[in-house]
């Protein structure tokens, strides 16, 4: 547990220096710089190459996950494992290419806008594609390894610090809109060869194959797990950015893709925390899987759902009590995304109280129900978004996210309790919500300031004071006392 909570907490600081670099950039520069049009494009290209991407990998993420243990032998040099995932993902890239030129008319006819802005940068989903196959791929081999943190600093960290350079030139007229796409899709490549480059330097990268270990009944595995691992992922990814292409679907207009997107950005805030946890536990879990210990996987649902939980409501509320001030520094048009922030945030805040619930089934026995649950998650948001975006705009999808996740979240949670009895919830999740609802009544009724600035700074202080406080009174997690004694003994 407490190398899962070391790398939980580096991760969490690159994370979070991720979401500042992120806010610079989404959230100020790009409304400041960027029509709605052009920010709708750029997350509509990023959409469509991550589920592309995701399709491309063939399910060698989830046989990286859950098989990796049975190759794991540094001496064998992991009997070829690397070299077999590299395989497959260059066929499969073949493959995904291969379709996408079949299809590509059918995807610029899905998304051609008034401006026809979608139709000229449309061949640059493919590089896309590349890079983000890439980079999974080795991502992935490096958690195996024990190591989630390295990819984590090049995506969150290094790429957003490219991405700022190239919206500042942009700025001053280094280059106009058309570098600036070029640039950002250049600046994709770069997490994928500094962990190649990080590979190499540590000499890990095993490039010899071994195709002899490969017993029938491992291969079939691979090809079991493979086949519902390509299922899930894609579902999964599916769900995160169906929404965006709907939009542009559905209204014909990159301008309200825009909009929704970086609104779509404050909400999601959320939710960063538990990306640290998401991707170190899945390695652990597995492991304890293997060895059918029961008990330590219970204590990390029953951990990381009240964490989690503890940590997002404490965004939530930072985020709701400033919501006047968000819009105080966006431009008019992005008003109507306010509902958007909200039903979003409160989408993520359903997932993270379910902690590693997703994990747990993944990397179990039972993963094929969890791509069942996906596709039945996918089926609800296309059919939500379709009867609700033409109704509602860009509310409509948000909407839909939030109907589809509290039904997903509460279907992996009954899977979950109904099979091995697991549950996370106790007195210390109502202990929370008290915490955050007191919180929430002290922020949202402090007197508004002229400055927004400083009505930000003394808002939200005044609001994670109260929060740390009732946390303190309270107790609402063992590893509150932990990290208290923790900075106790070093500092006094």
């Amino acid at each position: 547990m407490s190398q899962i909570f070391k790398q939980s907490a580096k991760n969490s600081i690159y994370i979070y220096i991720g979401v500042l670099l992120g806010f610079v950039i989404t959230g100020v520069l790009y409304p400041e710089l960027l029509a709605p049009e052009q920010i709708g494009l750029i997350n509509v290209l990023i959409g469509y190459s991550v589920i592309i991407g995701k399709i491309g990998g063939l399910g060698m993420q989830q046989v990286t996950i859950r098989l990796f243990p049975y190759f794991r032998d540094e001496e064998n040099k992991h009997h070829g494992f690397l070299a077999l995932v590299l395989l497959i993902t260059a066929a499969g890239f073949v493959l995904i290419g291969s379709l996408y030129l079949v299809f590509k008319d059918v995807i610029v006819a899905m998304g051609k806008d008034n401006s026809g802005l979608f139709v000229q940068y449309v061949d640059l989903i493919l590089p896309l594609v590349l890079f983000s196959m890439l980079f999974n791929l080795l991502d992935n081999y490096y958690k195996v390894l024990y190591d989630a943190v390295t990819g984590t600093f090049y995506q969150e960290v290094v790429k957003r610090v490219f991405i700022l350079v190239a919206i500042l030139l942009y700025y001053f007229n280094v280059y106009d809109f058309q570098g600036f796409v070029y640039g950002y899709v250049l600046i994709a490549a770069v997490p994928f060869i500094a962990l190649g480059l990080s590979l190499k330097l540590s000499n890990r990268i095993y490039l010899k194959t071994e195709f002899s270990y490969l017993t029938p009944k491992l291969r079939k595995e691979i090809t079991d797990v493979a086949a519902f691992g390509l299922l899930a992922g894609t579902s999964g990814l599916f769900v995160m950015h169906i929404d965006k292409i709907m939009v542009l679907n559905l209204t014909n207009s990159l301008k309200a893709t825009g909009i929704y997107s970086i609104a779509f950005f404050f909400g999601a805030l959320v939710h960063k925390p538990a990306r640290a946890l998401m991707k170190v536990s899945a390695v652990y879990i597995s492991e304890a899987w293997k060895k059918n210990n029961l008990v330590e996987i219970n204590n990390l649902y029953k951990k990381s759902a009240n964490n989690q939980m503890l940590i997002g409501l404490l965004l939530f509320v930072g985020l709701m009590v400033n919501l006047d001030n968000i819009f105080e520094f966006l431009d008019e048009a992005y008003q109507e995304g306010r509902i958007v922030i909200v039903l979003i945030a409160l989408s993520f805040l359903f997932d993270m109280m379910g902690g590693v619930n997703g994990q747990i089934i993944n990397t179990s026995k039972y993963y094929r129900w969890q791509t069942y649950l996906l596709i039945i998650l996918v089926v609800c948001i296309v059919l939500f978004n379709w009867l609700l975006i033409p109704v509602y705009g860009i509310a409509g999808a948000a909407l839909a996210t939030l109907l589809a996740k509290v039904l997903f979240n509460l279907t992996k949670f009954l899977f979950i309790y109904f099979t091995w009895r697991f549950q996370p919830f106790n007195i210390q999740f109502l202990k929370i919500i008290l915490i955050g609802t007191l919180s929430f009544l002290a922020g949202w009724y402090l007197p508004r300031m002229d400055n927004y600035i400083i009505d930000i700074i003394v808002r939200s202080t005044l609001t994670a004071a109260i929060y740390g406080f009732g946390v303190l009174i309270l107790r609402p997690s063992v590893d509150v006392e932990y990290w208290k004694n923790k900075f106790r003994k070093r500092y006094f």
